[in-house]
């Protein structure tokens, strides 16, 4: 992270990145669907369902419009810190789909061999060192919204409503 906030070369378009960060890119969005049950139960709201006609995955409206409002609720914390601002209160369930991305991120970067930095500062993708390897709660503000982003982005296509636009 720097001044301007947290930069991974995984944030390259798709053409330029490289085969093992497109594997990285793919195991996130085959993790919608386990992000989408969460939001339902614990909304208490019908879960999605795989319609083998279409071979799509079918989003309740309920579950469409709770992820509008997390689409809102991301969007509202991208300006603030645009803005170095306190955003305040952040949406619990943002909270824990967002932690639940970083601990899916933490088990993908393990299983091909990452490890925490020694000196927990600096990122050796030659190594395989970062020191974002840790639970959570002990990422900075700015690190944890990478995670929030990356979760909401991924839901966002499951969103009903004209408010779920960039």
């Amino acid at each position: 992270a720097d001044g301007r906030g947290y930069v991974d070369p995984a944030d390259e378009p798709w053409e330029r990145l490289d085969s093992v960060r497109r594997a990285w890119n793919r195991a996130s969005a085959d993790h919608v669907d386990v992000k989408l049950r969460k939001v339902a139960h614990l909304l208490d709201l019908d879960a999605p369902a795989f319609d083998p006609e279409t071979l799509t995955l079918v989003v309740p409206r309920e579950l469409g419009a709770a992820l509008v409002r997390l689409v809102e609720e991301k969007r509202r914390l991208d300006d603030a810190l645009a803005e170095h601002k306190d955003a305040g209160p952040i949406d619990p369930l943002l909270e824990q789909l967002a932690q639940m991305e970083h601990e899916r991120w933490m088990a993908e970067r393990r299983s091909e061999g990452w490890a925490l930095s020694p000196d927990g500062a600096k990122k050796d993708a030659a190594r395989k060192l970062s020191p974002y390897l840790v639970p959570y709660s002990e990422l900075s503000h700015q690190v944890q919204h990478y995670d929030r982003v990356a979760a909401v982005e991924a839901l966002r296509e499951y969103a009903n409503g004209s408010d779920a636009a960039p």
